[in-house]
């Protein structure tokens, strides 16, 4: 933007430059010189302000709809009984998604426009209204009301803020009261529903958040100061988004069981070693210590290289994810023909209600309860590589102490034989 405003002033200073050349060659007085040159350089900066103006409204409008459609593909990717509504300062619906009929009773597209304090009941409006205020200060706000008019009744609300030029946002995510903390999974049946519809509206999705995404780096590298802030984090949720959707597209071909394995000779502990480097940084930031334990010598094994990593990948990011203070350690050993993968942290800990459901697919452990949040996708996923490759999977945990999840692997995993052909 303060490019683009220098630009403007060049642009002003060109008729000054010329207007300056030509009252060289003409007779008059100092005078009028100077108020002529003055005059041009005014000019100059008029051009430049209303150039910048005119940017600034422009990246206002773009930014603007780059979170609208942010609220409606995270919405989409959250699940079952969520809606995410993105509000401006005077509580206006801009934008709706997710399961808006089942928890409002009407389309998305009627919300829009809506002022969100009205559509509550009278008796919540006031404690709402000073909930927003303080969201307004910055402050993460839950909250539970009653809408009017909605067949969800009584809904919990998360209220947090998001600032675009100095204006403040309200995105709100809703979810029935009656939805239990830890969900287990649904039935059969309906889970299949559910991952076929996602598989199959992923690929659209991803075609989007690559749109947005690169979207957003041109802005972060055109802008400067707050807007640079905002397309950054566009950009970043952008890409978890992505990560979303790329789980559910694996998700879904582990489903329908067109998930192929290819067995190869890779060293274990090697891997072991670089994905800990890879996440190092993570745990860095976060002040926590990462520590490896593995044999001396390489430890060769005939797996599925790319099941391996993802498995690893998912546990140790998990473990680093909601780990606040302490350590993350990785062991790796071998006994006779079985490898074990270990992953142990000092962290937050699973609930008991909550830990049978950990491996269920969309179970997610509330926020209020760990501080966190997640898809609910990649220890499903994780389970379902490890069961694919003969394994099995278990975990330990204790709130407010840690959790371990220990994983057993065939050292050697049979390559499928190819058919005879007859004949």
């Amino acid at each position: 933007m303060q490019v683009l405003m220098r630009a403007g002033m060049w642009c002003g200073l060109v008729p000054a430059v010329a207007g300056a050349e030509r009252l060289a060659g003409v007779q008059g007085s100092a005078e009028e010189l100077f108020y002529r040159i003055g005059f041009y350089l005014l000019l100059t900066v008029l051009v430049g302000w209303i150039t910048w103006m005119l940017t600034r409204r422009r990246y206002e409008r773009r930014l603007l709809g780059l979170m609208q459609r942010l609220a409606f593909f995270r919405a989409l990717c959250d699940g079952a009984s969520e809606v995410l509504l993105l509000l401006d300062g005077a509580r206006r619906i801009l934008e709706a998604g997710g399961t808006v009929p089942a928890v409002f009773g009407r389309i998305a597209g009627s919300l829009r426009g809506r002022d969100f304090g009205e559509m509550v009941s009278p008796d919540d409006r006031p404690r709402l209204m000073e909930a927003l205020r303080r969201v307004r200060e910055g402050a993460h706000q839950p909250l539970e009301v009653t809408v009017a008019d909605a067949p969800a009744g009584r809904l919990h609300l998360d209220l947090s803020p998001a600032e675009v030029e100095g204006r403040i946002y309200f995105v709100v995510r809703c979810r029935p009261v009656s939805e239990p903390t830890a969900s287990p999974a649904p039935p059969v049946a309906e889970r299949a529903q559910v991952i076929s519809f996602l598989s199959q509206v992923g690929h659209e999705l991803r075609t989007q958040l690559t749109g947005i995404i690169g979207y957003a780096d041109v802005l972060e590298h055109e802008l400067a100061g707050r807007h640079r802030e905002a397309a950054r984090l566009i950009g970043r949720s952008g890409q978890r988004l992505l990560r979303m959707v790329n789980e559910m597209l694996t998700l879904g071909r582990l489903e329908a069981g067109r998930m192929v394995l290819e067995p190869q000779a890779f060293d274990v502990a090697a891997e072991v070693v670089e994905e800990v480097q890879l996440l190092l940084h993570l745990a860095e930031a976060k002040g926590l210590g990462l520590h490896v334990r593995r044999p001396v010598l390489p430890v060769m094994a005939t797996l599925d290289r790319a099941a391996f990593r993802r498995i690893l990948e998912n546990l140790l990011s998990n473990a680093i994810k909601y780990t606040r203070e302490g350590y993350v350690a990785v062991g790796l050993e071998v006994k006779e023909d079985r490898l074990y993968l270990s992953v142990r942290d000092t962290g937050i800990g699973i609930s008991p209600e909550f830990l049978p459901h950990v491996f269920d697919e969309f179970a997610r452990q509330t926020a209020g309860d760990s501080g966190e949040e997640g898809t609910g996708l990649g220890l499903a996923i994780t389970r379902r590589l490890v069961e694919l490759m003969d394994g099995r999977i278990e975990v330990t945990s204790r709130p407010g102490e840690g959790t371990e999840f220990l994983v057993e692997l065939p050292l050697h995993l049979r390559v499928p034989q190819a058919p005879p052909v007859s004949g």
